[in-house]
């Protein structure tokens, strides 16, 4: 997923103990944001796990998906108010 060279032949690693805090959430780019949804989607395939810690990973793979929807909607509303002011300037 990452163009950064170097970077696919490391393994990366992710805490899934750590909880995000809103802001941290907000600052990771929409790559990090992908990868950490997915690293997180991916690991409730292990059957070993409690039901509160699967339900906690599933909740925080919302999370990063609330944020990833709320750039797209920010970013569609920006794209309309410029249509409008392009309408308008045409009308």
């Amino acid at each position: 997923m990452s163009t950064e060279p170097g970077r696919e032949s490391k393994p990366r690693s992710f805490d899934f103990t750590h909880h995000e805090t809103l802001e941290e959430l907000r600052a990771l780019p929409g790559s990090e944001l992908e990868w950490r949804h997915d690293a997180l989607v991916q690991s409730l395939t292990d059957g070993s796990m409690e039901a509160q810690e699967r339900q906690l990973r599933i909740e925080r793979a919302h999370a990063y998906r609330a944020v990833l929807a709320h750039r797209q909607s920010a970013r569609q509303a920006e794209r309309m108010e410029a249509l409008t002011r392009s309408m308008n300037r045409l009308t």
